[in-house]
């Protein structure tokens, strides 16, 4: 968290700011660090337990900041906030708590009138849609125990993805932005520094928006293709000390950052393995694959006579990147002053911005909307009638001959399903021997005990079977209506109870003492 912090700051710093408007101020974790070396300082949050922190500390003495002025409101309300007024506007690990990105777009439309000619938009902590899959990919694989099967292990990563509910976002959404604002002349998207590997230097990226007056020329550079030409850090550096070119730019470099997450999903992809203990398995003693931490490059600045700048704007699944190293003796001319370059870059698509984002206002109306749907087929039809599972799909895939593709349409997850009723565990051995029987009968991870059998699938084929099955785990004679009557663990283990204390009454003292013997 520290080193978090402090690479934030620095990054921030090193645009120079003296006159600062951050929405998202919290209880100050930037405000504190920056706001010392500026003239002026806004903040804005909508937490007022948050804000009067802020006040209580520098009320104290030693500490007082009266430069500093704090705004109780929401991140688009900019009333009252003057135009071009602030060289510096940071939002800063705020946006995946967002609505939606039109919520995002519209505050950046707020933020780019109050900053002045030549002012920076620092937006931090950006969550990557391309390696959103490879994010939950890589938590559901450290969280998952050994035994589990990979099938399993993909509905894990599939349910999570399904369930998302933060706003992600394509790098490409940031580049898209000058097609609305020209204002913005140049774009940064960088990967997160810091030595220790967790999510927010694998998956998050900073941007950084200029509205500089006017970009100067830069001269021609030769890019080195990494993909081809795979160099190591060592033969980087040695590049740079030989040869001592002004400018040496190198794309598509493989992150190493990722290297074992890829390797991963290639291995489930391309490999028979059945559990997750094999996959980890594999992984330790697989080679690894070659890629170059971005902090390894960032580093060679400390002993070399290079600026080092980079650029995550490619939206690959695989986070590649791209670096330019600039000799520090080239910051005399004023193209170089200001650290503005072209990197190389895919043309975008015309389509609108909405979509480099994920919504997570769908994942919402999921949620809301499969219960209210299974509620009103309730009404309409007989329990047996009502589908067990029910997918959303954007649109429906066709056929040549325009009928809908059955094999092309998305297997049902068999995790548990959206229900109105919350998950409830098991509290009695014999709960939890039924829980595990339906999790079985109905292919799935696991069940709650006052689930409801036709809302998880279940049918008379299934109930069927759930007879059989309890004869033989307990001797008891069950009616497939028993389980239709039931409908959830809880009822039908009451029901079940019921039948031995009935069994056992009706038994003669002789019975009894046999019974209680052989217990």
């Amino acid at each position: 968290m520290r080193e978090w912090v402090e690479q934030t700051v620095c990054r921030i710093t090193s645009l120079q700011p003296n006159h600062v408007l951050e929405i998202g101020c919290g209880t100050g974790l930037l405000l504190f660090r920056i706001a010392p070396h500026c003239q002026q300082y806004w903040g804005i949050d909508f937490s007022k337990i948050a804000l009067n922190a802020i006040r209580q500390y520098i009320a104290t003495p030693g500490h007082e900041l009266p430069h500093v002025s704090l705004f109780q409101r929401t991140a688009d309300n900019f009333e009252g906030i003057p135009s071009a007024c602030f060289d510096v506007l940071i939002l800063n690990s705020v946006s995946q708590h967002f609505p939606d990105i039109a919520y995002l777009f519209q505050v950046i439309e707020g933020m780019i009138h109050a900053a002045q000619p030549g002012g920076v938009l620092f937006i931090g902590d950006v969550r990557s849609l391309p390696l959103l899959k490879l994010f939950h990919l890589s938590v559901q694989l450290y969280q998952a125990p050994t035994s589990l099967s990979i099938p399993q292990l993909r509905q894990r990563v599939q349910r999570h993805l399904d369930k998302e509910n933060e706003v992600v976002i394509s790098p490409e959404f940031f580049l898209a932005l000058q097609q609305y604002f020209p204002q913005i002349t140049h774009i940064q998207i960088l990967p997160k520094r810091g030595c220790f590997q967790n999510e927010l230097t694998r998956f998050r990226y900073d941007v950084m928006l200029y509205m500089a007056p006017h970009l100067p020329s830069v001269p021609p550079i030769t890019w080195i293709d990494w993909q081809k030409r795979p160099l190591t850090v060592q033969a980087i550096r040695q590049k740079l000390q030989k040869e001592s070119p002004d400018f040496l730019g190198i794309q598509r470099i493989a992150n190493a950052r990722l290297m074992k997450d890829i390797r991963a999903s290639e291995l489930l992809t391309h490999h028979n393995i059945k559990t997750v203990g094999e996959l980890r398995t594999l992984l330790d003693n697989i080679v690894p694959l070659q890629g170059i931490d971005p902090e390894d490059l960032w580093a060679l600045s400390d002993d070399l006579p290079y600026q080092v700048d980079m650029n995550w704007a490619n939206a690959d699944p695989e986070g590649l990147y791209d670096v330019l190293f600039i000799k520090y003796e080239q910051q005399n001319q004023p193209q170089v002053k200001q650290r503005l370059y072209a990197f190389p870059t895919q043309p975008l698509e015309n389509k609108p911005y909405t979509t480099y984002a994920h919504n997570p206002l769908r994942v919402g109306e999921q949620h809301k909307f499969i219960p209210q749907l299974r509620e009103y087929l309730h009404e309409q039809l007989p329990d047996y009638m009502i589908p067990s599972t029910f997918i959303l799909v954007d649109k429906f895939p066709f056929t040549p001959n325009g009928k809908i593709d059955r094999k092309a349409l998305p297997l049902p997850d068999r995790t548990r399903p959206e229900l109105e009723t919350a998950y409830v565990q098991p509290h009695s051995e014999l709960e939890t021997t039924l829980c595990k029987l339906w999790a079985e009968l109905l292919d799935m991870e696991y069940v709650g005990i006052y689930d409801d059998f036709f809302e998880l699938g279940g049918d008379s084929l299934t109930a069927t079977r759930l007879v059989s099955y309890l004869r033989s785990a307990f001797g008891v004679e069950l009616s497939i209506s028993d389980v239709f009557d039931a409908h959830n663990i809880a009822t039908l283990a009451a029901h079940i109870e019921n039948i031995f204390i009935e069994e056992i009454e009706s038994l003669s003292e002789e019975e009894a003492q046999q019974l209680a013997f052989s217990v």
